[in-house]
């Protein structure tokens, strides 16, 4: 009889403390998982580890990245599902940072032989790359 082990991998984040709390010198927190590996994402991605960090903006929506089939995947959680913004094949994603509007802008680094391309990417949810400014 064979035994599987299954590790799998959450991402908690904290979002907004309740209000009401304030008077009583207490607050109370909302955590609510955004990202967990071996489960679909809204768009049928299966994350296979999750990586550090991630990036948070003021309406709570996340800027991550994980593993995935396919190579390495940027992802936003909009508040109410996963959804898969990029995926790069073989080379990572740098650190995700996100603004008030989901715009999510990371770097991006490959190399070749002898020749270096690093750029810094701001990406839409539609997941095309916009305003690339690259270094050489």
């Amino acid at each position: 009889m064979k035994t599987r082990i299954f590790r799998a991998q959450v991402l908690l984040v904290l979002l907004f403390p309740v209000l009401g709390q304030f008077a009583l010198g207490s607050q109370t927190y909302i955590y609510k998982v955004v990202a967990q590996t071996d489960t679909a994402t809204a768009g049928g991605l299966t994350l296979n580890a999750l990586d550090k960090p991630t990036a948070i903006n003021a309406a709570g929506h996340v800027a991550l990245t994980g593993e995935c089939l396919g190579g390495q995947a940027l992802l936003l959680w909009d508040g109410h599902a996963l959804q898969p913004v990029s995926i790069a094949a073989a080379l990572p994603f740098g650190s995700p940072w996100i603004n008030a509007s989901d715009e999510i802008v990371t770097s991006f680094s490959a190399r070749s032989g002898g020749n270096a391309y690093s750029s810094i990417n701001r990406y839409f949810i539609s997941g095309i790359p916009s305003g690339v400014i690259s270094i050489r």
